[in-house]
């Protein structure tokens, strides 16, 4: 991997051209990279929303970094740039993505969908990417920070434009100064021009429901089961000036979630503002949240109110120790050490309280991302336990595959550290309408009607972004 030139945006033409010949002249496989430095006020969401349609692209933001990335650098991270890189994480249950090499900063940004081959035509443009390296990445490290502008491209021994890479950074920098150009188009092209029924505020939708519960209950009483999480998802309309970066500014400005991200390809953007960590690796450390047990706080109940209620509930705690015993048990077969809190928490995310627990682990050195992402996904918070026969479960009653809703999304570094939330508090965007996403996590004590109201508790928050209202 060559070491990447930095300039300033002035002089960048110069570093543009000298990737522009190594590339070249380089035999095929190397990466080499240009780097330049941009003010501040630059926003990646502003490049991110202006990405044609037809480009992948990539946006992630936590309260510490904001990263957007566009377009794919072939064949990137193929372990030909380090002879100690991570193995390709390719294995029979994930779409193919290339491996990880290099001792640095270059990061893999996308998803994995929730379960193998489980997809439609509304999310197959995105379910198909699994996780790439951006051609182009804007990376602000924390708020007030300057941005950096990183240009990834793949030697090919081919000749490539110096002219062509400037007329691209140009572009970028048109995108940021919110001149006009392709625009946010996430949106699929329906044949018939017209939105699906709100499917999720109907008797049809509520009877299904009481019947999968209700299937879910006879699996846990024969044994079969300890806990499965069931999802629905409902059609919310889309308000034709409403596009995917404008859901993310609102989020952004809520404050929604710890981890906000957006990946768009096709026509399609799935975007979302998580509270759950799926895991955090730095070095040989790992960091995981168990995420589970529902209170609603409605627009009066505070936080107080919620603890009393959920250490109080059968139902929640028997539900989050279900999941806290799957994420350490996944674990121990990768870790030297793994240690937890010594009792849950009450967390708040969007007017609605969960108890949660940190799982740490202190992982063998061998130990790589695309490892920890099939030993812990799905976790018990969004599968279920024993966690083959919830995946059976789940497809089988569901009556629309996940896609990427409740999947690992985020990134995954050249050094092998990765960022990865799971995509819930979630929604897929096409053109007219949005299909928005939610799940309950279902135990022995668990009751179809209070059920169908925490997903209603966790489907509004869509509807009250765009000013539409809840849903039921």
């Amino acid at each position: 991997m060559t070491r990447p030139a930095s300039a300033s945006a002035a002089g960048f033409r110069e570093a543009l051209e000298r990737v522009a010949h190594e590339v070249e002249v380089s035999s095929p496989g190397g990466l080499h990279m240009a780097t330049c430095h941009l003010p501040p006020d630059s926003d990646p969401l502003r490049l991110w929303g202006a990405a044609p349609p037809d480009v992948f692209a990539a946006f992630w933001e936590t309260e510490g970094e904001t990263f957007a990335g566009i377009g794919v650098t072939p064949d990137a991270f193929d372990g030909r740039d380090s002879p100690d890189a991570p193995e390709t994480p390719e294995t029979p249950e994930t779409p193919g993505t290339p491996a990880l090499t290099g001792r640095g900063t270059p990061r893999r940004f996308g998803s994995l969908p929730f379960a193998p081959d489980w997809t439609d035509e509304d999310w197959r443009p995105l379910t198909e990417v699994g996780f790439v390296l951006p051609r182009w990445t804007l990376h602000r490290p924390a708020p007030g920070d300057t941005v950096k502008v990183t240009l990834c491209l793949r030697g090919t021994g081919a000749p490539v434009r110096a002219d062509q890479l400037d007329d691209e950074f140009r572009r970028i920098l048109g995108a940021l100064a919110g001149e006009p150009g392709s625009g946010d188009d996430a949106g699929g092209r329906r044949t018939d021009g017209t939105s699906p029924a709100r499917n999720g505020r109907n008797g049809e939708a509520r009877a299904a429901w009481d019947a999968a519960v209700g299937e879910a209950l006879s699996s846990i009483e024969a044994g079969d089961l300890a806990k499965v999480v069931l999802a629905r998802r409902v059609a919310e309309p889309r308000p034709p000036h409403l596009d995917a970066a404008e859901i993310l500014r609102r989020l952004r400005a809520e404050g929604s979630g710890r981890f906000r991200f957006g990946l768009r390809r096709g026509g399609r953007a799935f975007v979302g503002a998580s509270p759950e960590c799926l895991f955090r690796k730095r070095g040989r450390e790992v960091e995981v949240e168990a995420l589970a047990g529902t209170y609603d706080l409605g627009t009066e109940q505070s936080l107080v109110d919620a603890a009393e209620h959920l250490f109080a509930s059968g139902k929640d705690l028997e539900e989050h120790a279900l999941v806290v015993r799957g994420v350490m048990e996944a674990l121990e077969p990768l870790a030297v050490s793994v240690t937890l809190d010594e009792w849950p928490r009450v967390r708040e995310a969007r007017r609605l309280a969960h108890l949660s627990t940190t799982v740490r682990a202190w992982v063998e050195a061998s130990v790589r991302p695309d490892e920890l992402i099939r030993a812990l996904h799905p976790t018990p918070a969004v599968g279920g336990l024993p966690r083959e026969s919830a995946l059976r479960l789940i497809r089988r009653v569901e009556p629309s595959p996940r896609g990427l809703f409740a999947a690992p999304v985020g990134w995954i570094s050249a050094d092998g550290d990765a960022c990865l939330a799971v995509g819930i508090r979630s929604a897929l965007l096409l053109e007219s309408h949005a299909w928005v996403y939610a799940g309950a996590g279902i135990v022995g004590a668990s009751d179809p009607a209070a059920e169908w109201d925490e997903t209603a508790a966790k489907l509004r928050w869509f509807g009250e972004l765009v000013g539409a209202g809840g849903c039921e």
